[in-house]
This record gives C-alpha cells, sequence and structure tokens, in this order.
C-alpha cells in the first residue's frame, strides 16, 4: 500500500509540473508585435516642419498635424516600408526595420522638385496628379 501511495504522489508531482511548464512556457503572454511610429516630415531645404503629408507604414497611414508630426499605432514589428508624400514633392521610401518597444521614432525630409532639391532616395518618385 505504500508503494502505490508513493507512486501516486509522485504521479500528482509530475502533473502538477507538466501543467505549470504548459500555463508558463506554452501559454505564456505573447510579446508586443506592434509599436507606435512617431516623427516630424520636414522640407528637405528649410527643415521646417510639412503639414498635411501623408505617412505610410505597411498597412497604417496618418496625416501630419500643423508642425509636420505624425504618429502611428499598431505597427509591426519587423521590416516595414515608411512612405511619405505630400502633393507636390518627391515620395520618400525607405525601408525600416522596427524592433519591439514603446515608441520608434522616425523623421522624414521631403524633397520639392520645384525647389530645386535633390531627391534623397534613389527610390523616390514624384507624385503625380
Amino acid at each position: 500500500m505504500n508503494k502505490i501511495k508513493k507512486i501516486l504522489i509522485i504521479g500528482i508531482i509530475l502533473l502538477i509540473c507538466l501543467l505549470c511548464f504548459y500555463i508558463f512556457v506554452i501559454l505564456k503572454p505573447q510579446e508586443e508585435k506592434t509599436v507606435i511610429v512617431t516623427g516630424y516630415v520636414k522640407d528637405a531645404l528649410t527643415k521646417q516642419g510639412v503639414e498635411g503629408a501623408t505617412v505610410i507604414i505597411g498597412k497604417e497611414w496618418t496625416h501630419t498635424d500643423t508642425n509636420g508630426k505624425y504618429e502611428i499605432r499598431g505597427v509591426p514589428v519587423g521590416e516595414n516600408m515608411l512612405n511619405s508624400y505630400k502633393p507636390g514633392s518627391y515620395w520618400y521610401d525607405s525601408k525600416i526595420t522596427i524592433r519591439k518597444g514603446n515608441n520608434i521614432l522616425e523623421d522624414i525630409l521631403l524633397s520639392y522638385p520645384e525647389k530645386g532639391e535633390g531627391v534623397g532616395h534613389s527610390d523616390a518618385r514624384p507624385e503625380t496628379d
């Protein structure tokens, strides 16, 4: 009878260990998989904020405020394309790598062909209406 009791106790302990492993390792809460990206869109020549510019990261997008500031929530961790434009400017295209964290800062400089500014990115393209 003593032997059966010991086997039963060992079995219960093993079951508890397996349950703890399952809860704390297998079912552990997923790390945050998205971040908030903020920054400013600025005129490449004057360095002043650009109001109303569109900023796109992956599937998320927004427009800049009166100071050129933007905030995009829900940006996935990993490689993403950061795009920005405003009518009359060249497109800004850049590949960025997002790592987990609370807040990522990415500033953007937009160039304007009528101001004789260089593009700054080989893959930038002028917007067409």
